[in-house]
């Protein structure tokens, strides 16, 4: 596949996770407001989530399922990468503006406070060391090969398992 062709359908699979994500609000009664390129890129949220009731409004980055190599065929529902630093070196998505962060599942997407999860993968890393592999990644530090990113491999059930987290069926 060539170059331009893989990054458009990752970018196409990424939108695809985000519609999926407001559709499901809407199903709930919520309402939501996308952001733009600038608060998406720079504060690490997709979508202003308001709650009509109760007059609450949230912001919520929308994780599409990952796999753990790039190399892989498929995707796998039972890790997700978490980031630190981004591709440029500046504050990653763990440490942006949203106040949830959503991963997708395959029926539903499993949301939670980022600010629990950030406490949570800290006291998770089994070392500061890098790993050179991603393979190697589980809960310790990885950088991509000519990248400033900072990011590491967890397990979606441990975090459903340490973690106050629900889930929005779609």
């Amino acid at each position: 596949m060539a170059n331009g062709s893989y990054q458009s359908f990752f970018i196409d699979a990424k939108k695809g996770s985000e519609a999926n994500f407001s559709l499901a609000c809407q199903k709930k009664g919520l309402e939501t407001t996308q952001a733009t390129r600038q608060q998406d890129v720079n504060e690490h949220w997709d979508w202003k989530v308001s709650n009509p009731k109760t007059k609450k409004i949230s912001l919520v980055d929308v994780k599409g399922a990952r796999k753990k190599s790039r190399s892989d065929a498929r995707l796998d529902y039972n890790i997700t990468w978490l980031e630190f630093k981004n591709v440029r070196g500046d504050n990653g998505s763990l440490l942006g503006k949203a106040d949830y962060i959503a991963f997708e599942q395959k029926s539903y997407f499993l949301i939670c406070k980022r600010k629990d999860l950030v406490s949570w993968v800290e006291s998770k890393i089994i070392d500061k060391n890098f790993v050179q592999y991603s393979r190697e990644a589980m809960y310790r530090y990885y950088q991509r090969y000519g990248r400033k990113d900072v990011i590491t491999m967890v397990l979606i059930n441990d975090i459903k398992k340490d973690l106050d987290c629900w889930q929005l069926p779609f």
